[in-house]
């Protein structure tokens, strides 16, 4: 039988290991998870109160075509620790195989014990879907490691305190063949806003940005920018695992602009997410200002129809030809201080030319015909 569990071990073994302040191995069979509801015995074909996994196969149930609803409950446990400690977002962890032809039929739920009643899981339904093989307990590679995030900073203490659980099959046959589950792991963890951010340069179209990951490993970014004053859930949204530095390319000249940045600490998988950090405001370079030029530059013709001659007083580094999008459309390390490039094969329009020496960087507009 495939499954993921060496892996969800080394996964216990890392959280340990660096601290988490609550990590539960669920270990089925555990008699003190209750399983409840109106189900069929025999269509439970493994019951983790007595066996290492959950398995369900409504095509045992009877009589057939009878509603399922069965619930396997965790035992009550206290999230106050890990609270006091800044670790606010749950983790689940768990190997899943199950095949459903409806939605919102295989759950997981928690209770709230202010309200005494159970609330689903964000993101917590399976999708219709076929993953693995439920029958033998075959787990796909992929798909079948699955992690439920619950954000519980605005917990009471009563709903910390008491704190519980539960994998939920809620229909017929008709809509659910069957699901195993077994490998549950329950952690704590902290989500550390970034610190220092900073800017490092800025240019007519980009803009380097600099901070500092609190953390180790990859790391998962979130940033929004726009116009300086946006508001938040208004700009431009993109995610990034790449460290910092971080440029930001199709700015456009001479605008000022507000920066956010936050951390996802679950990889992109869901919404557990730092606070934002920022603004960091920043105002885009114009196009041919003072600063950006090299004293010596000439190029030739302008407007081109191609062909393009660069001279410099002094050897040229690194030439770049750069759209109003910001994408760099051509890149030429050379060491010369003469330069032909042929600009035929791109689209008419404005482009902007950077040259770099070593005494600076300048900027210049050609337009192609």
């Amino acid at each position: 039988m495939k499954n993921n569990s060496a892996f969800l071990v080394f996964i216990l073994f890392v959280e340990t290991l660096f601290g988490q302040i609550l990590v539960r191995n669920e270990n089925w069979p555990n008699p003190n998870w209750t399983v409840t509801g109106e189900y069929s015995p025999q269509a439970l074909v493994s019951n983790p109160t007595l066996n290492p996994s959950l398995s369900y196969d409504t095509a045992l149930v009877t009589p057939s075509g009878t509603s399922t609803l069965l619930e396997v409950t965790s035992p009550f446990f206290n999230l106050q620790p890990a609270f006091d400690g800044n670790e606010k977002f749950l983790k689940i962890s768990f190997t899943i195989a199950y095949t459903t032809y409806a939605n919102d039929v295989l759950y997981i739920e928690f209770w709230n014990a202010d309200t005494s009643s159970w609330t689903l899981f964000p993101e917590g339904s399976a999708p219709l879907a076929t993953v693995g093989d439920f029958k033998t307990c075959t787990f796909d590679s992929i798909y079948s490691l699955v992690n439920a995030y619950l954000d519980f900073s605005s917990f009471t203490g009563n709903q910390l305190q008491n704190f519980r659980y539960r994998f939920v099959v809620d229909g017929t046959s008709a809509e659910i063949a069957g699901v195993c589950v077994n490998s549950v792991f329950v952690s704590s963890l902290s989500c550390e806003a970034p610190t220092d951010l900073s800017l490092i340069s800025v240019f007519p179209f980009q803009a380097t940005i600099n901070w500092t990951g609190n953390g180790s490993g990859t790391q998962y970014w979130e940033m929004e920018f726009g116009p300086k004053g946006f508001s938040l859930g208004t700009g431009m949204l993109f995610q990034t695992n790449s460290p910092a530095p971080y440029t930001i390319y199709g700015l456009t000249p001479k605008t000022s602009y507000d920066l956010y940045l936050r951390k996802d600490c679950s990889g992109f998988d869901q919404a557990v997410l730092s606070d934002w950090v920022g603004p960091l405001s920043f105002t885009t370079a114009p196009l041919g200002m003072d600063g950006f030029k090299l004293e010596g530059v000439t190029w030739f013709p302008n407007p081109t129809q191609g062909e393009v001659k660069i001279d410099a007083l002094d050897a040229i580094n690194e030439f770049k030809i750069i759209n109003l999008r910001g994408q760099e459309l051509m890149k030429i390390q050379n060491k010369r201080s003469s330069l032909n490039v042929d600009l035929s094969s791109f689209r008419n329009g404005l482009y902007v030319m950077r040259i770099s020496t070593d005494k600076g960087t300048g900027v210049y507009k050609i337009i192609k015909n």
